[in-house]
C-alpha cells in the first residue's frame, strides 16, 4: 500500500512538473512581448529624459549598481551620469542642443528576468548653429527586481559608417 501510495505520489508530481515547464506558449510570447514593449518605452523615456535634462527621472531607471562605459572606454557610476547631466546646462549656454532623435534598428533579448538591448540613435542637433547628425549605438543590460525594469550597464559608441 505505502509502495502503491508513493508511486501514485511520484506520479502525480511528474504529471505537474511536466504540466508546468508545457506552460501555453501565446502566455508565454504575450508576456515577452509585453516586457520587450516596456522596455522600449524604458529606452526611448531614458533618451527622451536625457535630452531634456530631467535627472530625477533618469534617477529611478538606473540600478543603483548600474555602470556606464562611454566610447573612449570610461566607467561611470549611476551618481557620476546623474553629476554629468547636471552640468550639461553648459553645453545649453553654448547652444549646444539636441533638436529631434529618433532610435532606430532597436533589438531587445530577454533571458529571464534580464533583458539586453540595442538600438541606434540617431540625434539632430545644432552646434552654434550648425545643423549636425550623429548616430550613436548603446547596448544597454536591465534587470527586473520587485517586477520593474533597472538598468544596470549601459554603454555607447557613435556610429562611423
Amino acid at each position: 500500500m505505502k509502495k502503491h501510495t508513493l508511486l501514485s505520489g511520484l506520479l502525480l508530481l511528474h504529471i505537474l512538473l511536466v504540466s508546468a515547464q508545457e506552460t501555453n506558449p501565446n502566455l508565454t510570447k504575450e508576456y515577452a512581448n509585453r516586457d520587450k514593449k516596456q522596455l522600449l518605452n524604458l529606452e526611448y523615456n531614458w533618451l527622451k529624459a536625457g535630452f531634456s535634462l530631467d535627472t530625477a527621472y533618469l534617477s529611478t531607471l538606473m540600478d543603483e549598481g548600474f555602470i556606464s562605459i562611454t566610447a573612449n572606454g570610461t566607467a561611470t557610476k549611476q551618481e557620476e551620469l546623474i553629476d554629468y547631466y547636471k552640468t550639461i546646462s553648459q553645453r545649453l549656454r553654448d547652444s549646444i542642443f539636441i533638436d529631434s532623435f529618433k532610435p532606430e534598428n532597436s533589438i531587445v533579448n530577454l533571458y529571464g528576468t534580464t533583458a539586453v538591448v540595442t538600438f541606434v540613435v540617431h540625434t539632430f542637433r545644432k552646434d552654434k548653429g550648425v545643423a549636425v547628425e550623429r548616430k550613436t549605438r548603446f547596448y544597454d543590460v536591465w534587470i527586473k527586481r520587485n517586477g520593474k525594469w533597472k538598468a544596470v550597464a549601459w554603454q555607447g559608441t557613435k556610429v562611423t559608417a
